[in-house]
């Protein structure tokens, strides 16, 4: 599983900080969501017809629906953070935060691997993380003391789970 931290220059003398929790990840669950709807036209097709069918397909539809909000839609994989601005990616959406809007970086209540961004407003940020979203807490910590973060250990480990290549041996 191929994962990234990016420190780059900026505009104006600004560094950039880019997390990308999972390379291709826009790709995977697209092609996930085409595979669902494959596989529920197959059995479709092999339930033949009558109230079997019309249970499986409203019960089919609703396991896609849920399945493209959340992968597709809600939950980021990409983060770049340029001065005070945060951007954010989904595979199918994108958008941009301030970071003076943060009130706090929790663990989600949906997911082991994912961290809720809470905004001051109330909206929430849901990003999928890896081992490698530590640093990129680090740095948001750093530029926003008083900003409270609290990261799942089990997914963001310390030293002692790093690999003999991430520790140059």
């Amino acid at each position: 599983m191929t994962t990234s931290m990016d420190i780059q220059p900026g505009p104006a003398g600004r560094t950039a900080v880019r997390y990308q929790a999972q390379a291709g990840y826009r790709s995977l669950m697209i092609t996930v969501c085409l595979l669902l709807v494959i596989f529920g036209i197959g059995v479709a097709l092999g339930i033949g017809s009558g109230p079997p069918l019309f249970v499986f397909l409203a019960l089919w539809a609703i396991v896609i629906v849920w399945y493209v909000y959340w992968s597709l839609l809600r939950v980021a994989y990409d983060l770049e953070l340029d001065g005070p601005i945060i951007r954010w990616r989904a595979p199918l959406r994108s958008g941009t935060v301030n970071l003076s809007e943060l009130a706090e970086l929790r663990p989600s209540n949906v997911a082991l691997n994912v961290e809720t961004f809470r905004l001051a407003t109330g909206a929430s940020l849901m990003v999928l993380i890896r081992r490698n979203f530590q640093p990129f807490a680090d740095i948001l910590e750093a530029t926003r003391p008083e900003l409270p973060v609290r990261l799942r250990l089990n997914i963001c480990p310390g030293p002692r789970w790093a690999s003999r290549k991430q520790l140059g041996k």
